[in-house]
């Protein structure tokens, strides 16, 4: 018989000879062939100015059936206990990079009831966004219908649950003590984790439609949050006030980055009719430059020493791309770049070390990638050279 020729009840029906592990993360076969060629430096390594670069082949592929094609949903994290949580219909599934398992970690409940009566009351809840905390031990999950809920990662156990929001949680941040979260129902909220059940500390009300991105900086003194009315909003933490608006965006503003060691430093990256990426500093609350990188910015990310930045990208390119900015941040200019899926690259995270980035589309796959560092490559390369040159004279 022909799938798609089954009526509702008959799928219902069909679903319950079919295994459950039909909507299971898994970890795919399909990895480097030669891992070895990964040091491999085909380009012209003499320009200082382009340093690190990614391997084309992904080192590890997972299968992710139900993975949302979702603009306005955050549902990858990674922790430092290297835990990649992903978010999947209602459940949330581990994958340790190490180890390559994979256990069902949280469900909620597939049907819930929402605060208001809308659209969404009548919608089967599903997993929005999720972030861990900074120790990889507690994870946050928002939910379709305004509901969050903290668990513990280590016993897979939930710790305090609430509803602050009125629709879809699809934002979320975890610094220290500070959880903060963005909805549809166009409010970012702040908690303080140390105390349960989601009790608001503060809500911040500026924005016009849904919460696309929010990131708190290194310092902890300021809040961005972007949405889906295509501003950038720039509040003061200490102070809990709204500062400015940043930038003319033309598009929803989901991707943004706050530089770790130049903290005054924010990139910001909008939809498919705005492209570009824009640099910001926020002590003058002036824009330092922006650049059109050609397709919908989904997300941006630093390195921890704040050398590059990575970006996803979706229509019409798909895109991974490493870009070194300039000192004064006038300028970025990219080390590498390819397609990395089939589909929109939505989702992003970087590893504990740095050296990988977890990427998910709506191709329903996550990838793992290697970031190179050119110089070490190529130091290594030498020495490899150097060693088979002295065993060489010594025959």
């Amino acid at each position: 018989f022909n799938n798609q020729d089954l009526t509702n009840k008959e799928k219902l029906f069909m679903d319950q000879f079919i295994p459950e592990t039909k909507n299971k993360l898994r970890y795919s076969k399909q990895q480097v062939r030669n891992i070895e060629n990964i040091f491999n430096i085909n380009e012209d390594s003499s320009n200082n100015l382009f340093k690190y670069k990614l391997s084309k082949i992904p080192i590890k592929v997972l299968e992710a059936p139900s993975l949302l094609d979702d603009f306005y949903l955050s549902l990858i994290s990674w922790s430092k206990q290297n835990n990649i949580g992903v978010g999947l219909d209602n459940s949330v599934y581990f994958f340790n990079f190490l180890s390559h398992s994979v256990q069902k970690h949280f469900t909620i409940k597939s049907k819930d009831s929402a605060n208001t009566f809308n659209s969404e009351s009548e919608i089967s809840s599903y997993i929005c966004g999720i972030t861990f905390d900074d120790y990889g031990t507690s994870l946050a999950i928002g939910d379709s219908h305004g509901k969050m809920y903290q668990t513990d990662s280590v016993t897979n156990k939930l710790i305090s649950s609430g509803s602050p929001h009125l629709s879809r949680v699809g934002s979320l941040h975890w610094q220290e003590n500070l959880l903060i979260s963005g909805s549809r129902d166009k409010t970012v909220k702040l908690f303080d984790m140390r105390q349960r059940n989601f009790e608001t500390v503060f809500s911040f009300v500026g924005h016009n439609q849904e919460i696309c991105g929010i990131k708190i900086s290194p310092d902890g003194n300021f809040i961005a949050s972007g949405g889906n009315d295509n501003q950038l909003l720039l509040w003061d933490l200490r102070k809990m006030k709204l500062i400015s608006s940043l930038g003319k965006h033309e598009a929803a503003v989901k991707a943004l980055a706050w530089n770790p060691t130049k903290k005054n430093i924010l990139l910001s990256g909008a939809g498919t009719a705005d492209r570009k990426i824009r640099v910001f500093d926020v002590n003058t609350t002036s824009q330092i430059s922006e650049i059109d990188s050609g397709s919908q910015v989904c997300n941006l990310a630093f390195d921890k020493d704040g050398e590059y930045i990575v970006s996803t990208h979706g229509y019409s390119l798909n895109q991974l791309i490493l870009w070194q900015p300039s000192n004064d941040y006038s300028e970025l200019y990219k080390d590498d770049q390819f397609i990395a899926h089939k589909l929109r690259v939505l989702y992003l995270s970087q590893s504990p070390c740095g050296k990988y980035l977890a990427t998910g589309a709506g191709d329903e796959t996550i990838k793992i990638w290697n970031i190179i560092n050119r110089k070490r490559a190529l130091l290594k390369e030498n020495m490899i050279n150097d060693v088979n040159s002295t065993y060489l004279q010594i025959r």
